[in-house]
C-alpha cells in the first residue's frame, strides 16, 4: 500500500508542472476564460499514463537507453495526437487548430520541464 502512494505521490509533481506551464501556454494561444479546466481535463487523462510507462520501462526493462528515447518520442507524438483530438472537442475548433495547439503546449511544455 505504501508502493501505491508513493507512486500516485511521484506522479503529481509532473502532472502539477505540466498542467500549470501547458494552461500559460494555451491561455496565451487560446485567450478564452476558463482553460484551465480543460487543460487539467485533458493532461488528467494524458500525463499519468505516459508518466507511468516512463517508469516502467526505466525500472523494469534492459532497453538500452537510445531505445527507450525512441519509445519516448513516439510516445509522446501519441500524445500530441491524443491531446489534439481532445482540445478540438473541448474548445470547438477545427482538428488542425487542436493539434497545433497540443503541439506548441507539449513541446513548449517538455522544454521547460527539462530546464527546471
Amino acid at each position: 500500500m505504501n508502493d501505491f502512494f508513493s507512486t500516485v505521490l511521484s506522479l503529481m509533481y509532473p502532472l502539477l508542472l505540466t498542467i500549470i506551464i501547458e494552461y500559460l501556454i494555451i491561455q496565451l494561444i487560446v485567450r478564452k476564460r476558463f482553460v484551465l479546466g480543460q487543460v487539467a481535463l485533458v493532461n488528467l487523462v494524458t500525463n499519468p499514463a505516459i508518466n507511468l510507462i516512463f517508469r516502467y520501462m526505466y525500472s523494469f526493462t534492459t532497453l538500452s537507453d537510445s531505445s527507450i528515447w525512441n519509445i519516448i518520442s513516439i510516445l509522446e507524438v501519441v500524445v500530441v495526437f491524443v491531446e489534439g483530438a481532445l482540445y478540438k472537442y473541448l474548445f470547438k475548433t477545427k482538428w488542425s487548430h487542436g493539434l497545433i495547439i497540443s503541439l506548441i503546449a507539449n513541446w513548449l511544455a517538455y522544454l521547460i520541464s527539462f530546464l527546471l
